[in-house]
Parts: structure tokens; C-alpha cells; sequence
């Protein structure tokens, strides 16, 4: 007899192998987790004993636990070399921290032992001099009063891209936003220039409106964007004159307003008293002038910068930007309904009204019979 090995036959010698290889395939589709193959631990379940949940949750340890395997080395090698920059980043940042706040102490000791002495004196003389003057003697700080008609001629198709900045700074659309909250009725503005307070305005409130300014192209300007933004209004003019001489102007038509408004002209006129003045015979009864104007700061540092660049900004832009507006509006004799300010104290809001006239008492006379008796004799 053949031995036993010989007796079976070549298919089935062949068949073994790929019947397993099968048989692992077929595994690893019914148990892509190695659940049914994996060893369990000592005390552990069989799939067959566990729950739903138990099974859920191997499912996910085993899928974690491939994810962390599979990564590749050097997405590894990026991340730690990633957390190690942030790491060193951070310490940068505290070491540039404490040195800046270190120098900062020893340049503030070293100002205080050698300068502060010096500055005292500076101010003591200083106060020396000054000694008896009221605010209002700034006379000197403040730029002569001129004609600013030939300045902002020149700068009128310029004027707003120069200007747009600074005013973006100083967040000045804030107070022309309150500056329109009050225009209603009747409208007369006052040194309109290049018309920066048209994009405020809500014509759903005025029944017409009036721009003058003493610059002809800044009128211009002025028009063609009123013109863009509010095409079907159709009353409103422009007028070009000065604020000293505005009753004069419209004194023949007899027009009168509910709301005279200004902002930031009375820097450019050349008597600021008698445009308030002027401005103040062009209202109606119960009418009222709304001022947005800058001027000198409550706070001295910032008024000695103003007062140092007085003439530059004068030269280039028309502007005495250091005039002390409350003795200004003390000055016109109006009535204070409402005073706001802000930008460190060189932005001032004033609504002003016509101060009420006195009431006079009309005077009784009263007669007086002085009784004479006879004489005796």
C-alpha cells in the first residue's frame, strides 16, 4: 500500500492553501476589528458575551488605536516640530514682554533722578510768568485772523481725500451722525465746504435745506454729490457768501429757519462772534444753531501741542484749530441748551438757542391826594 500522503490527490493538496487564504479574507470582511481573532484579555469577554454598547466602544478603542498607528512618520515629525515653534513662540513673547516692561522702569528711574528737577523749575517759571493771565490771554498761541476764501479754493477738489483719514481717526462720522439727529424743518448750514455732512442727512425731516460757503468750487463739490445722493429733491440751493454777512444775503427774501447748523467753520472764519451772531437772526421763533466745532483741550498737554502747530495748520489748512470755543459761544450771548465734548476735549457740541427776552412788568402809577387842612387864624 501506497503510504497515506500519496493517497491524496493533487487537487486537494492544492485546494489547502487557497482555501485559506479565503478563509483569513472572509475573516477580515465579517471582522474588520479583530474582534472574533484577537486575544482577549485575561478575565476578558468573547464577542459572543459582550453587549451592544461594549461592542460599540471596542469598535471605536480599535479604531483610535489603528488611526494613531497608521499616521505616517512624517506627519508626526511636522506636528512635534509644529508644537515645539509655538512653544518657543510663546517664550519669545514673555522674554520680549518683560524686557520692554524692564526698560520702560529704568528709563522712567533715569527721567525721574535727572529731568524731573529740570521740568519743575521749567514749570515753576513758567507759572511765574503766566501769573494773573486768564485762559483767554492765549492770544499769542492763536493764528491771526484772515480770509480763507483763495485756501480752500485751492483745496476744494482735494479737500476730502486729505481730510478723510483724519477724520477716520478722530471718529468724527459719530458726531456728524448726532449733528443730524437735529436737523429737521427748515435747514440753513453754514460753511457747508465740500458737503461732508450729506451722507447724514434724512431729507424725510427737512422740508428744505440751504448750503452756503465763501468758496465757490467747494460749493460745486458740494452740489454734485447733493445731486447724486437725493436725485428728487427739489428744494434745496446753494449759496456762496460768508458767515459774517449771512443776514444780509437773506434779509431781501425774508427766509427764515428752524435748524442754522456748522461744523468745524468757525475755525475759519475771520470773527466767529458775529457769524453765531449772524446766524442767530436767521431763526425762526423756537429755531436754535447747532455748533460741532474744534477748538483748544481741557487737557494742558494737548493744548500746548495745538498751540505749537497753530501756524502750520493755519498756513495749509485754513484752520485755527486752537480757539477756545466756550468763551466763543459765552461771547455770542445765546442761550446753552445742550453741550457736549469729547476727543480729548478739542471736539465741542453746542445746541444753541435765542436767549428769552425779560419780561417787563408795566409800570402802575399810582396817585397820591395830599389832603391840606385850613389854615387857623
Amino acid at each position: 500500500m501506497l503510504p497515506r500522503l500519496a493517497r491524496l490527490s493533487p487537487v486537494s493538496v492544492c485546494r489547502a492553501p487557497l482555501a485559506r487564504s479565503f478563509h483569513v479574507t472572509a475573516t477580515r470582511l465579517h471582522d474588520p476589528y479583530g474582534l472574533e481573532t484577537a486575544k482577549q484579555p485575561k478575565g476578558g469577554k468573547r464577542r459572543k458575551e459582550m453587549s451592544v454598547e461594549e461592542i460599540s466602544a471596542a469598535k471605536k478603542a480599535r479604531e483610535a488605536a489603528l488611526l494613531k498607528n497608521v499616521r505616517p512618520k512624517a506627519e508626526q515629525e511636522r506636528q512635534q516640530a509644529k508644537d515645539e515653534a509655538e512653544e518657543k513662540n510663546k517664550r519669545l513673547k514673555k522674554l520680549a514682554t518683560f524686557s520692554v516692561l524692564f526698560t520702560a522702569a529704568i528709563a522712567y528711574t533715569w527721567l525721574v533722578a535727572t529731568k524731573l528737577p529740570e521740568i519743575q523749575k521749567k514749570g515753576e517759571a513758567k507759572r511765574e510768568l503766566h501769573k494773573g493771565r486768564t485762559d483767554f490771554d492765549r492770544t499769542e498761541t492763536v493764528a491771526a485772523p484772515r480770509d480763507t476764501t483763495e485756501c480752500y479754493d485751492a483745496l476744494a477738489k482735494v479737500y476730502d481725500d486729505k481730510m478723510k483719514w483724519e477724520e477716520r481717526w478722530g471718529l468724527i462720522f459719530r458726531w456728524r451722525h448726532k449733528v443730524a439727529k437735529e436737523l429737521e424743518g427748515d435747514v440753513l448750514e453754514m460753511s457747508c465746504g465740500t458737503g461732508r455732512n450729506i451722507d447724514y442727512l434724512d431729507t424725510r425731516k427737512v422740508k428744505s435745506i440751504t448750503f452756503v460757503d465763501s468758496s465757490l468750487p467747494m460749493l460745486e463739490v458740494a452740489e454734485e454729490k447733493f445731486r447724486k445722493a437725493f436725485p428728487r429733491f427739489k428744494r434745496v440751493q446753494f449759496v456762496q457768501g460768508k458767515a459774517e454777512s449771512c443776514y444780509d444775503l437773506a434779509k431781501d427774501s425774508g427766509m427764515k429757519y428752524d435748524v442754522v447748523f456748522e461744523t468745524f467753520g468757525l475755525c475759519s472764519h475771520e470773527d466767529p462772534v458775529k457769524a453765531i451772531t449772524e446766524m442767530k437772526q436767521l431763526l425762526k421763533p423756537g429755531g436754535k444753531v447747532v455748533l460741532l466745532e474744534h477748538g483748544k483741550s481741557a487737557w494742558e498737554f494737548i493744548t500746548r501741542y495745538l498751540d505749537k502747530k497753530a501756524d502750520e495748520r493755519a498756513k495749509i489748512w485754513g484752520c485755527r484749530w486752537n480757539l477756545d470755543i466756550p468763551q466763543i459761544v459765552r461771547d455770542s450771548g445765546m442761550t446753552v441748551v445742550k453741550n457736549k465734548t469729547g476727543g480729548f476735549g478739542t471736539n465741542h457740541l453746542y445746541i444753541l438757542e435765542v436767549p428769552e427776552e425779560p419780561k417787563v412788568e408795566p409800570v402802575v402809577k399810582v396817585e397820591t391826594k395830599v389832603e391840606t387842612k385850613p389854615e387857623q387864624k
